[in-house]
């Protein structure tokens, strides 16, 4: 048979029990019970006694009652940390050594005691790491195609004798060491394009000490600054002798041109020159008329030439504009009536030209007369009688320039 009654925590009880029945009773059953202590949460610590914080852990301890403790659980948490990270001693020890913190960092530090009837509230308190201390370093100071140099930084060691450098290219097992007693480190012969593993050692007092290690890529050779390439050249006809060539295309990296050019059926050797500037408008002279050239132009820049166009190009024929036959149809004594034959494609001609002079009279100036094309004579009218003149004819083009002369002496 069970049966509960109350009783008061942490007293001792005498128990008596008798069986009883219509006959009488059995003799007394006598016992002793003690009930224990009530059972209470442990009391929050007091207080933090010692924050030892370095730049990646810190060495903290606490001080409260040791009643009911069994352990302690503890929390720490930055402002980064979404949940606090957790810990708990090993038995009621009031001390716990946390790493793997980040330098310069505010943490917010807690603790609680845990016993059999529950757990304390938590001791709050905050700190901050220190500041992390500064790792020698190669910095970098010039990166070219084939060479590297380093400046040694945040050297702590006062005493080194010298350094010793290895690199290794990534690629090959072979490891290059290098001494140096300079806190420049110089590396050359090294490939365009390439990684390189960098170890720097200090020797300090005959002994070894590895300080870093870096990883450095050279950079690959530059390209050649080459000059633009000439897109194509137009090609623009001044006469049966010259022609302009006018190179079109980008103007970037362009200091002058190289032109070459010669009859196209190898009858003549090539004439070759450079230009005097960048000025892309090229004028060839003193070619041969109604003749194929075949010219080939090049940009250049810092020495370097351009691959070049070529393009080839007939000069024009030689139009015959100038008057032939120029006569005497009718002379008397003070007027001449003069004739000629027009060239032979007449619609070449814009007018002609008629001068003449009293040839007895030294240093007598031309007198001029301007005839309609439609019109090959003229008649001068008002000379003097027995007198020699002196005729000059000519004609003028479309394109404006005059003919060849054409002369004639006779006496009114």
């Amino acid at each position: 048979n069970i049966i509960e009654v109350p009783l008061e925590p942490d007293t001792q009880y005498q128990v008596n029990i008798v069986a009883v029945n219509e006959a009488g009773q059995s003799p007394k059953l006598q016992t002793f019970v003690e009930t224990p202590a009530e059972q209470i949460p442990p009391a929050r610590p007091t207080r933090f006694d010692e924050i030892t914080p370095t730049w990646n852990s810190a060495n903290l301890t606490w001080s409260g009652s040791l009643f009911a403790v069994q352990y302690y659980v503890f929390e720490y948490q930055s402002d980064e940390d979404i949940f606090p990270l957790k810990l708990n001693t090993t038995g009621p020890r009031q001390s716990i050594f946390v790493d793997g913190l980040s330098p310069d960092t505010k943490y917010r530090v807690s603790v609680k005691a845990v016993g059999e009837g529950g757990h304390s509230p938590f001791l709050v308190d905050y700190f901050y790491t220190l500041t992390s201390p500064q790792r020698t370093n190669l910095t970098v100071l010039d990166k070219l195609p084939g060479e590297v140099t380093f400046q040694i930084d945040n050297l702590s060691d006062d005493d080194v004798e010298y350094f010793i450098v290895q690199y290794q290219k990534e690629d090959s097992d072979e490891v290059i060491e290098r001494t140096f007693t300079e806190e420049e480190i110089h590396l050359d012969n090294l490939t365009p394009g390439s990684t390189y593993r960098v170890t720097l050692i200090a020797v300090i007092d005959g002994t070894r000490k590895e300080l870093t290690q870096t990883e450095i890529t050279t950079p690959f050779e530059p390209e050649p600054n080459l000059p633009s390439t000439v897109d194509n050249l137009r090609v623009t006809s001044l006469s049966p002798t010259r022609v302009k060539i006018t190179a079109e295309g980008p103007r970037d990296n362009i200091a002058q041109y190289n032109v070459r050019y010669a009859p196209a059926d190898g009858t003549e050797p090539e004439t070759s020159f450079y230009t005097r500037g960048s000025s892309p408008v090229i004028t060839l002279s003193r070619l041969n008329p109604a003749t194929r050239y075949r010219v080939t132009v090049s940009s250049v820049y810092d020495g370097l030439q351009s691959s070049p166009v070529t393009v080839e190009f007939t000069t024009k024929k030689v139009q015959e504009i100038t008057p032939t036959n120029l006569r005497v149809s009718n002379v008397e004594d003070d007027e001449v009536t003069l004739e000629w034959n027009p060239p032979v494609d007449v619609s070449l001609v814009r007018r002609y030209i008629v001068q003449y002079k009293d040839g007895s009279i030294p240093k007598n100036p031309y007198r001029t007369r301007y005839i309609p094309v439609s019109t090959p004579y003229i008649t001068l009218e008002n000379l003097t009688p027995d007198t020699q003149y002196f005729i000059k004819l000519r004609s003028i083009g479309n394109n404006r320039r005059p003919s060849r002369v054409a002369k004639l002496t006779f006496r009114t």
